[in-house]
Protein backbone atom coordinates (compact mmCIF):
# COMPACT_ATOMS: atom_id res chain seq x y z
CA UNK A 1 0.00 0.00 0.00
CA UNK A 2 1.18 3.51 -0.86
CA UNK A 3 0.00 5.87 1.90
CA UNK A 4 -0.26 9.47 0.70
CA UNK A 5 -1.11 12.69 2.54
CA UNK A 6 -2.03 16.00 0.90
CA UNK A 7 -1.88 19.10 3.09
CA UNK A 8 -3.10 22.41 1.65
CA UNK A 9 -5.55 25.00 2.97
CA UNK A 10 -7.13 25.23 -0.49
CA UNK A 11 -9.65 22.39 -0.68
CA UNK A 12 -9.76 22.67 -4.49
CA UNK A 13 -6.03 21.93 -4.65
CA UNK A 14 -6.50 18.87 -2.46
CA UNK A 15 -9.40 17.56 -4.54
CA UNK A 16 -7.49 18.17 -7.77
CA UNK A 17 -4.46 16.26 -6.50
CA UNK A 18 -6.61 13.42 -5.15
CA UNK A 19 -8.19 13.04 -8.61
CA UNK A 20 -4.80 13.01 -10.33
CA UNK A 21 -3.43 10.45 -7.87
CA UNK A 22 -6.42 8.19 -8.48
CA UNK A 23 -5.94 8.61 -12.23
CA UNK A 24 -2.27 7.64 -11.81
CA UNK A 25 -3.28 4.49 -9.92
CA UNK A 26 -5.76 3.45 -12.62
CA UNK A 27 -3.75 4.33 -15.74
CA UNK A 28 -0.60 2.60 -14.47
CA UNK A 29 -2.59 -0.39 -13.21
CA UNK A 30 -1.17 0.13 -9.71
CA UNK A 31 -4.54 -0.80 -8.24
CA UNK A 32 -3.84 -4.47 -8.97
CA UNK A 33 -0.46 -4.45 -7.19
CA UNK A 34 -0.49 -1.55 -4.76
CA UNK A 35 -3.52 0.05 -3.14
CA UNK A 36 -3.43 3.81 -2.68
CA UNK A 37 -4.59 5.28 0.63
CA UNK A 38 -5.02 9.06 0.23
CA UNK A 39 -5.88 11.44 3.07
CA UNK A 40 -6.22 15.22 2.77
CA UNK A 41 -5.61 17.81 5.48
CA UNK A 42 -6.63 21.45 5.19
CA UNK A 43 -4.28 22.75 7.90
CA UNK A 44 -0.83 21.91 9.19
CA UNK A 45 -2.26 21.59 12.70
CA UNK A 46 -4.57 18.79 11.56
CA UNK A 47 -1.67 17.00 9.88
CA UNK A 48 0.48 17.46 12.98
CA UNK A 49 -2.18 16.02 15.30
CA UNK A 50 -2.70 13.01 13.05
CA UNK A 51 1.04 12.51 12.59
CA UNK A 52 1.71 12.79 16.32
CA UNK A 53 -0.46 9.73 16.90
CA UNK A 54 0.47 7.90 13.69
CA UNK A 55 4.15 8.64 13.04
CA UNK A 56 4.49 6.00 10.34
CA UNK A 57 1.13 6.71 8.70
CA UNK A 58 2.46 7.98 5.33
CA UNK A 59 5.03 7.13 2.71
CA UNK A 60 4.55 10.33 0.68
CA UNK A 61 3.33 13.81 1.70
CA UNK A 62 2.42 16.62 -0.69
CA UNK A 63 2.83 19.63 1.61
CA UNK A 64 2.01 23.27 0.92
CA UNK A 65 4.67 25.69 2.12
CA UNK A 66 2.63 28.72 3.05
CA UNK A 67 -0.67 28.67 4.91
CA UNK A 68 -2.85 31.72 5.39
CA UNK A 69 -3.21 31.39 9.14
CA UNK A 70 0.47 31.16 10.08
CA UNK A 71 2.79 31.81 7.18
CA UNK A 72 5.40 29.23 6.23
CA UNK A 73 3.94 26.41 8.33
CA UNK A 74 4.84 23.76 5.76
CA UNK A 75 8.55 24.32 6.32
CA UNK A 76 8.05 24.04 10.08
CA UNK A 77 6.10 20.81 9.64
CA UNK A 78 8.87 19.37 7.50
CA UNK A 79 11.39 20.21 10.21
CA UNK A 80 9.15 18.59 12.80
CA UNK A 81 8.94 15.38 10.78
CA UNK A 82 12.69 15.26 10.28
CA UNK A 83 13.96 16.45 13.67
CA UNK A 84 11.30 15.83 16.32
CA UNK A 85 9.90 12.59 14.99
CA UNK A 86 13.27 11.55 13.52
CA UNK A 87 11.55 10.39 10.35
CA UNK A 88 13.84 10.69 7.35
CA UNK A 89 12.13 8.06 5.23
CA UNK A 90 8.87 9.86 4.41
CA UNK A 91 9.10 11.47 0.98
CA UNK A 92 8.08 15.13 1.32
CA UNK A 93 7.07 16.93 -1.86
CA UNK A 94 6.55 20.65 -1.33
CA UNK A 95 4.01 22.54 -3.39
CA UNK A 96 3.75 26.33 -3.63
CA UNK A 97 2.68 29.29 -5.70
CA UNK A 98 6.20 30.70 -5.38
CA UNK A 99 9.73 29.60 -6.26
CA UNK A 100 11.84 31.43 -3.65
CA UNK A 101 12.01 28.87 -0.84
CA UNK A 102 15.07 26.86 -1.85
CA UNK A 103 17.24 27.78 1.15
CA UNK A 104 14.40 27.24 3.62
CA UNK A 105 13.93 23.69 2.34
CA UNK A 106 17.60 22.75 2.15
CA UNK A 107 17.84 21.18 5.63
CA UNK A 108 14.61 19.22 5.17
CA UNK A 109 15.85 17.44 2.03
CA UNK A 110 12.48 17.28 0.24
CA UNK A 111 11.91 14.63 -2.39
CA UNK A 112 10.80 17.34 -4.82
CA UNK A 113 9.34 20.83 -5.14
CA UNK A 114 6.52 21.76 -7.52
CA UNK A 115 4.70 24.95 -8.44
CA UNK A 116 0.90 24.82 -8.17
CA UNK A 117 -1.15 23.59 -9.81
CA UNK A 118 0.82 20.34 -9.95
CA UNK A 119 0.42 18.62 -13.30
CA UNK A 120 -0.69 15.02 -13.69
CA UNK A 121 2.68 14.25 -15.32
CA UNK A 122 4.64 15.44 -12.25
CA UNK A 123 2.38 13.52 -9.86
CA UNK A 124 2.72 10.41 -12.00
CA UNK A 125 6.53 10.71 -12.11
CA UNK A 126 6.69 11.24 -8.33
CA UNK A 127 4.51 8.24 -7.54
CA UNK A 128 6.52 6.05 -9.92
CA UNK A 129 9.81 7.12 -8.31
CA UNK A 130 8.53 6.50 -4.77
CA UNK A 131 7.19 3.07 -5.71
CA UNK A 132 10.53 2.11 -7.29
CA UNK A 133 12.29 2.90 -4.03
CA UNK A 134 9.66 1.11 -1.94
CA UNK A 135 9.86 -2.00 -4.09
CA UNK A 136 13.59 -2.13 -3.45
CA UNK A 137 13.70 -1.16 0.21
CA UNK A 138 10.36 -1.81 1.92
CA UNK A 139 11.43 -5.32 2.76
CA UNK A 140 12.88 -6.79 5.95
CA UNK A 141 16.54 -7.66 6.27
CA UNK A 142 16.77 -10.81 8.38
CA UNK A 143 19.81 -11.58 10.55
CA UNK A 144 20.81 -13.55 13.64
CA UNK A 145 21.90 -11.72 16.78
CA UNK A 146 22.88 -13.69 19.90
CA UNK A 147 21.05 -16.71 18.58
CA UNK A 148 17.81 -14.81 17.96
CA UNK A 149 16.38 -14.14 14.49
CA UNK A 150 15.68 -10.45 14.02
CA UNK A 151 14.73 -8.20 11.12
CA UNK A 152 14.82 -4.54 10.16
CA UNK A 153 13.35 -2.76 7.13
CA UNK A 154 16.11 -1.87 4.67
CA UNK A 155 14.95 1.74 4.26
CA UNK A 156 15.81 2.35 7.94
CA UNK A 157 19.45 1.32 7.45
CA UNK A 158 22.03 4.06 6.88
CA UNK A 159 24.89 1.66 6.35
CA UNK A 160 26.48 -1.62 7.34
CA UNK A 161 30.03 -1.54 8.68
CA UNK A 162 32.36 -4.49 9.11
CA UNK A 163 34.20 -5.00 12.42
CA UNK A 164 36.32 -8.12 12.16
CA UNK A 165 33.93 -11.06 11.85
CA UNK A 166 30.91 -8.96 12.79
CA UNK A 167 28.79 -6.60 10.68
CA UNK A 168 27.14 -3.70 12.50
CA UNK A 169 23.82 -2.21 11.36
CA UNK A 170 23.74 1.59 11.67
CA UNK A 171 20.35 3.33 11.62
CA UNK A 172 18.95 6.77 12.40
CA UNK A 173 17.82 5.63 15.84
CA UNK A 174 21.10 3.91 16.52
CA UNK A 175 20.65 4.00 20.28
CA UNK A 176 17.59 1.77 19.85
CA UNK A 177 18.30 -0.29 16.78
CA UNK A 178 22.03 -0.73 16.37
CA UNK A 179 22.81 -4.41 16.19
CA UNK A 180 25.42 -6.74 14.82
CA UNK A 181 25.63 -10.18 13.26
CA UNK A 182 28.31 -12.52 11.96
CA UNK A 183 28.95 -12.56 8.23
CA UNK A 184 31.05 -11.42 5.30
CA UNK A 185 30.30 -7.91 4.12
CA UNK A 186 31.44 -8.81 0.60
CA UNK A 187 28.64 -11.39 0.41
CA UNK A 188 26.20 -8.92 1.94
CA UNK A 189 27.12 -6.41 -0.77
CA UNK A 190 26.18 -8.89 -3.49
CA UNK A 191 22.91 -9.70 -1.71
CA UNK A 192 21.86 -6.04 -1.36
CA UNK A 193 23.15 -4.60 -4.64
CA UNK A 194 19.65 -4.72 -6.16
CA UNK A 195 18.32 -2.89 -3.09
CA UNK A 196 20.58 0.11 -3.84
CA UNK A 197 23.36 -0.50 -1.32
CA UNK A 198 26.90 0.23 -2.50
CA UNK A 199 30.45 0.11 -1.15
CA UNK A 200 32.39 3.28 -0.30
CA UNK A 201 35.12 1.28 1.46
CA UNK A 202 35.71 -2.43 1.75
CA UNK A 203 34.16 -2.23 5.23
CA UNK A 204 31.29 0.20 4.53
CA UNK A 205 28.10 -0.68 2.64
CA UNK A 206 25.85 2.39 2.29
CA UNK A 207 22.15 2.87 1.49
CA UNK A 208 21.98 5.10 -1.59
CA UNK A 209 18.59 6.54 -0.64
CA UNK A 210 19.86 7.80 2.72
CA UNK A 211 22.66 9.88 1.18
CA UNK A 212 22.01 13.62 0.91
CA UNK A 213 25.15 14.70 -0.94
CA UNK A 214 28.11 13.22 -2.78
CA UNK A 215 31.57 14.77 -2.98
CA UNK A 216 34.71 13.43 -4.63
CA UNK A 217 36.15 11.87 -1.45
CA UNK A 218 33.20 11.75 0.93
CA UNK A 219 29.43 11.69 1.23
CA UNK A 220 26.89 12.98 3.75
CA UNK A 221 24.02 10.95 5.17
CA UNK A 222 20.58 12.15 6.21
CA UNK A 223 21.64 12.25 9.86
CA UNK A 224 24.46 14.69 9.02
CA UNK A 225 27.19 12.06 9.34
CA UNK A 226 30.07 12.26 6.85
CA UNK A 227 31.78 9.14 5.55
CA UNK A 228 34.99 9.00 3.53
CA UNK A 229 35.02 7.29 0.13
CA UNK A 230 38.18 5.25 -0.33
CA UNK A 231 40.16 5.88 -3.50
CA UNK A 232 39.41 2.37 -4.74
CA UNK A 233 35.66 3.14 -5.04
CA UNK A 234 35.64 6.78 -6.19
CA UNK A 235 35.49 6.14 -9.93
CA UNK A 236 32.84 3.45 -9.52
CA UNK A 237 30.68 5.76 -7.40
CA UNK A 238 31.02 8.65 -9.87
CA UNK A 239 29.85 6.37 -12.68
CA UNK A 240 26.95 5.13 -10.55
CA UNK A 241 25.91 8.73 -9.81
CA UNK A 242 26.11 9.67 -13.49
CA UNK A 243 23.89 6.74 -14.43
CA UNK A 244 21.40 7.57 -11.69
CA UNK A 245 21.12 11.20 -12.70
CA UNK A 246 20.63 10.28 -16.34
CA UNK A 247 17.69 8.07 -15.34
CA UNK A 248 15.74 10.97 -13.81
Amino acid sequence: MLRIAICDDDENICRDMEAKLKKTAVENNYINDCAFKIKSFYSVNDLYKYFHINEDAFDLIFLDIKFEENGMAGVEMGNTIRKRFLNETIKIVYISNFTDYAMDLFQIQPFNFFIKPVSYEKINETVSAVLRIMNKQNKPFIYINKGIEKNIDLFKVLYFVNHGRKIEIVTLKKQLENDAFYGKISELGKELAKSDFFFIHRSYLVNYHNVTSFEYANLELINGENLKISQRYRKEIREMRTNRLSEK
